[in-house]
């Protein structure tokens, strides 16, 4: 069991590893024909300058209920990708710190970034001071990688109920929802590219600040940009981008280049 475990573990791990470099370093229109919002694995999710157009993404691929619950682990996620990550190596957790806190400055509200940044210092801290006093254990490490492997397997069930199915990218860059006809090779590996892309979507520095931002947005300051978004996430996956201008930043990006990312 334990051998099994550390082999899909150490799988998803190196395949993390090489699509972030491939969706990196490819042209954003070429990851974009393979992976739909190819941002997700790639260096152009933290380069998105504007922060709300990495949440209009969030809510464009999250519009159903259970695509939505499957994914309010996020913040459990973090927390146990943290413990993970500090527990292999002290220099890689704070990587991930720095990148953390170079997110959460992208965020236009100065209140949420704030007391986000206050919450992830102190989250990193607490988790500092329990590996440091060894009150972690090696058991305890390895039932965290069984469950993330589980919530990323879980949340890639939840985006087969999504309204956007998961090859709905086309040469044309709008919605487009695969026949069976039109299967070519590629697309037999998109499931396993999927469960990896939500295996790793609880790190810090990918989707927990997006859902926490919206969970701000409703709480604690309910606008008119989040009914907005909403609202027309729905009509966007219904009529396609070209019929609404809302979301037309998030499609330029694809036609940009390598060097480029969407503003």
């Amino acid at each position: 069991m334990e051998s099994l475990v550390c082999l899909i573990w150490s799988f998803f791990i190196w395949l993390s590893i090489l699509l972030y470099i491939l969706c990196s370093v490819l042209p954003a229109k070429f990851v974009w024909q393979i992976l739909p919002f190819g941002t997700a694995l790639s260096i152009r999710g933290l380069k998105l300058s504007n922060f709300r157009l990495h949440y209009k993404i969030y809510s464009l691929v999250h519009i159903t209920k259970i695509g939505a619950y499957t994914h309010y682990t996020l913040f459990i996620d973090m927390i146990v990708w943290i413990f993970v990550v500090i527990n292999f190596n002290i220099w890689l957790s704070l990587v991930f710190l720095v990148l953390s806190v170079y997110q959460i400055f992208q965020i236009e509200s100065k209140r949420f970034k704030f007391f986000y940044l206050f919450f992830i210092a102190i989250l990193y801290f607490i988790c500092f001071l329990l590996s440091y006093y060894s009150l972690i254990s090696i058991n305890a490490i390895f039932v965290f990688k069984i469950y993330l492997l589980l919530s990323g397997a879980i949340k890639f069930i939840g985006h087969t109920f999504e309204l956007i199915p998961p090859y709905v990218i086309k040469e044309r860059f709008d919605f487009h929802t695969l026949k069976i006809s039109e299967l070519k090779a590629k697309h037999i590996l998109l499931p396993i590219f999927g469960i990896c892309a939500e295996f790793t979507a609880g790190m810090p520095f990918r989707l927990p600040s997006i859902l926490a931002y919206r969970t701000y947005l409703k709480l604690g300051n309910k606008s008119d940009f989040l009914r907005d978004v909403d609202a027309m996430s729905k009509k966007a996956v219904k009529f396609g981008h070209k019929d609404t201008p809302f979301f037309n930043d998030v499609f330029e990006g694809v036609t940009k280049t390598e060097t480029q990312s969407p503003a």
